[in-house]
C-alpha cells in the first residue's frame, strides 16, 4: 500500500505535502510543484516484521503458488478508513520488532547514450534498539524519519579503535556515522575519449539542522516567522533554509576546493566554484546536489543535473578534494559535539563520483560509450575523547 503502478496511466507521482504549504509548516520560499521531486536521493526505513499473532497479517502477504500475496484485499482493507481498518485504527496490529539485513543498490540508465553505472545504498546497523517494537505508520505519513531512531549512540571506527558516542537525539547519532572533514575522489574530461565527470554529494541529515519546521517547530521563513539571527542554523550547519538574502530558498554552506592533476601539480587560481552558483561564494546549498568539473551551462552533462556547482581546473584528468572544516575559517563551527567528549568534525556526507566517456561511432556504426561510479574517498576527523583521537 498503496498499490504499484501497472502503467504510465496509473503511476503514483512524487507528493508536495513537505513544502507546497498544504500541511502546518507553510511554503519555504522554493518551488512547490512536482518538478522539485526530479533530484534528490531515497531513504528505506524498515519499520517491523509482519506477524500472525492478531489477524494472520504474514499469511495474507506471504506469496501463495501462483507468485501473488494469498490475500491482498485483506491488507488493502487494514488501512481503509471507511470503516476504519484494522492498521488505520491500531497500525502496530500484527507488527513486532524490525530485523535489520536491509540492502539495496541503485542503477543510473542512459537510453539514449546506451550507458548505465550502479552505486550501492549505505545501510545504517541497530537504528532501531533491540526488541524495541514496530513503528509501523499510515502509507502517507511523513515518518518514520532518521528523527525516529529508538537509539542515540553511534559506533565509529576512528584510527583502528572504536569510538562510542552518545547523544541528545538520533538524528545526531545517525550524523556521526557520515561526517568527514574531506571528500576526495577522481576526474577526468580530456576531450580526446569525451569524457565527463560528475560528483553526486549528498547531506543525509542535514533538513534536521535547517529546516525551520524541524528544528524550531515554526513555519518557514516564508511566512515571516523565522528570520535571521531569532532562527540560527544548528551547527554543522550554517544557515537555515530560507532565510538568506543572498541565496533565496536554500541554505549554502562553505566549503573549500582544491585540485591535481596525474603528476602532482596544483593550482592557486581557480580552485572554487566558477561561477559561483550563489552570492555565498564557494558553498554547497542544497542537501543533495552535483559538484561538476570543467563545464558550462546547466544541466550537467552526465546526470542532467540543474543543482551543479563547476569547478574550472585547468587541468583534463587528476583529482580533487572538498574540504568541510578548518579551523579559524568561515566553516569552523562544521562540527558535532557529542554528549560526551567526542567531537566529530566537518558535516553529514556521503556520495559517488560518475564518469562518462563518449568516443562516438566505430567501424560498423556500433557507438562506443561508457560510464562508471566510484564511491567518494572520506576522511573523518575525530577528537577530545578517550576513544576517539
Amino acid at each position: 500500500m498503496p498499490p504499484l503502478p501497472t502503467s504510465a496511466a496509473t503511476a503514483q507521482p512524487f507528493l508536495t505535502y513537505a513544502f507546497d504549504g498544504s500541511i502546518d509548516q507553510g511554503t519555504d520560499g522554493g518551488p512547490t510543484d512536482v518538478s522539485r521531486t526530479l533530484e534528490g536521493y531515497v531513504e528505506l526505513i524498515e519499520m517491523g516484521t509482519v506477524t500472525n499473532t492478531t489477524n494472520k497479517s504474514l499469511a495474507a502477504l506471504t506469496h501463495n503458488s501462483a507468485g501473488v500475496p494469498a490475500n491482498c484485499a485483506q491488507l488493502v482493507g487494514a488501512w481503509s478508513t471507511s470503516p476504519p481498518g484494522y492498521w488505520t485504527s491500531a497500525p502496530q496490529t500484527d507488527i513486532s520488532s524490525p530485523t535489520g539485513g536491509l540492502f539495496g543498490s541503485g542503477t543510473i540508465v542512459n537510453v539514449g547514450l546506451g550507458t548505465v553505472e550502479g552505486y550501492n545504498a549505505d545501510a545504517i546497523d541497530s537504528f532501531w534498539a533491540p526488541n524495541s517494537g514496530g513503528q509501523q505508520t499510515d502509507p502517507t505519513s511523513l515518518d518514520p524519519s532518521f528523527a525516529s531512531s529508538t537509539t542515540a549512540t553511534s559506533y565509529v571506527f576512528q584510527n583502528g579503535s572504536l569510538a562510542t558516542t552518545s547523544y541528545s537525539s538520533s538524528v545526531d547519532a545517525v550524523s556521526s556515522l557520515f561526517m568527514s572533514d574531506f571528500i576526495y575522489n577522481q576526474y577526468i574530461t580530456a576531450s580526446s575519449i569525451g569524457a565527463s565527470t560528475e560528483w553526486v554529494v549528498t547531506f543525509p541529515t542535514k533538513r534536521f539542522y535547517v529546516d525551520p519546521w524541524l528544528v524550531y517547530g515554526i513555519p518557514y521563513s516564508g511566512q515571516g516567522l523565522c528570520k535571521g539571527a531569532a532562527c540560527p542554523a544548528v551547527a554543522p550547519f550554517d544557515i537555515l533554509f530560507g532565510t538568506d538574502p543572498q541565496a533565496a530558498a536554500t541554505s549554502c554552506g562553505a566549503v573549500a576546493v582544491a585540485f591535481y592533476n596525474r603528476e602532482e601539480k596544483t593550482s592557486s587560481s581557480g580552485t572554487g566554484f566558477s561561477p559561483s552558483p550563489n552570492k555565498r561564494g564557494t558553498a554547497l546549498c542544497y542537501e543533495t546536489q552535483v559538484v561538476t568539473f570543467n563545464q558550462g551551462t546547466k544541466p550537467s552533462k552526465v546526470l542532467g543535473s540543474n543543482f551543479v556547482a563547476n569547478i574550472n581546473t585547468s587541468f583534463t584528468n587528476g583529482w580533487a578534494s572538498l574540504q568541510l572544516y578548518a579551523a579559524g575559517t568561515g566553516f569552523a563551527n562544521h562540527k558535532l559535539v557529542s554528549e560526551g567528549a567526542n567531537t566529530f568534525y566537518g558535516q553529514p556526507v556521503t556520495g559517488f563520483e560518475v564518469d562518462q566517456f563518449v568516443n562516438g561511432a566505430l567501424a560498423g556504426g556500433v557507438l562506443s560509450n561508457y560510464t562508471a561510479a566510484y564511491r567518494h574517498k572520506f576522511h573523518r576527523l575525530c577528537n577530545t575523547g578517550s576513544t576517539c583521537s
